[in-house]
C-alpha cells in the first residue's frame, strides 16, 4: 500500500492505494460534513493526478514492478461522523496513517483519538533524535500529564 497525505483548500485529506487490490481508498475526515459535490468532484480529480504521477514514477524508477495504471476502483468511507475543523483535519489524517489497515480503521476516528494523536506527536517530536529545542517549564506539566495518561493508556 501507498498512502500520500494531501492539503486541500477545505482541510488535510489521504489517498491510499491498495496495489493488489487496485483499490484507491480517499480518506477525507471532514467529507461527511458537506452536501457539497465540488468537494468530492475536487478529491476524484486530485486522486487522479496523484494515480497519474504515481505510475508516472513507478513506470519511470520501478522497471521491473509490473502494475498496470488502468482499471482502479476509487472509494469514498465514512471515516466518522464527528464534525472536525480544518486545522483538526491534520491530526484527523496522522490518525489515519497509523490506524488504517488497508480496508477500515483499526481505531475509531473521534475527538478523544485526535486528542491523543496530538500528544502522541508532541512526545514523539519531544524525544526525536537530535532535538536540541529548550522545554518551558510552565509547560512541562502539560507534558508530564500527557506521558502519564500515554502510560495508562498503553498499560505501561
Amino acid at each position: 500500500m501507498v498512502t500520500i497525505p494531501a492539503v486541500m483548500q477545505h482541510g488535510w485529506c489521504c489517498f491510499n492505494w491498495d496495489v493488489m487490490a487496485h483499490v484507491i481508498t480517499i480518506m477525507d475526515p471532514m467529507l461527511y460534513q458537506t452536501e457539497d459535490t465540488s468537494r468530492k468532484t475536487c478529491l476524484m480529480y486530485a486522486a487522479e493526478k496523484i494515480h497519474d504521477a504515481l505510475f508516472n514514477c513507478i513506470e519511470e524508477f520501478f522497471t521491473e514492478w509490473h502494475c498496470s495504471r488502468l482499471s482502479w476502483t476509487k472509494k469514498t468511507p465514512l471515516l466518522s461522523t464527528t464534525t472536525f475543523t480544518r486545522a483538526e483535519s491534520v491530526l484527523c489524517v496522522a490518525h489515519l496513517l497509523r490506524h488504517f489497515n488497508g480496508n477500515s480503521l483499526a481505531k475509531p476516528l473521534t475527538r478523544t483519538a485526535i486528542a491523543n494523536e496530538r500528544d502522541s506527536l508532541l512526545i514523539e517530536l519531544i524525544h526525536m533524535e537530535g532535538n536540541t529545542a529548550p522545554l518551558q517549564l510552565e509547560g512541562l506539566d502539560v507534558v508530564a500529564n500527557a506521558l502519564n495518561e500515554l502510560m495508562k493508556d498503553s498499560g505501561v
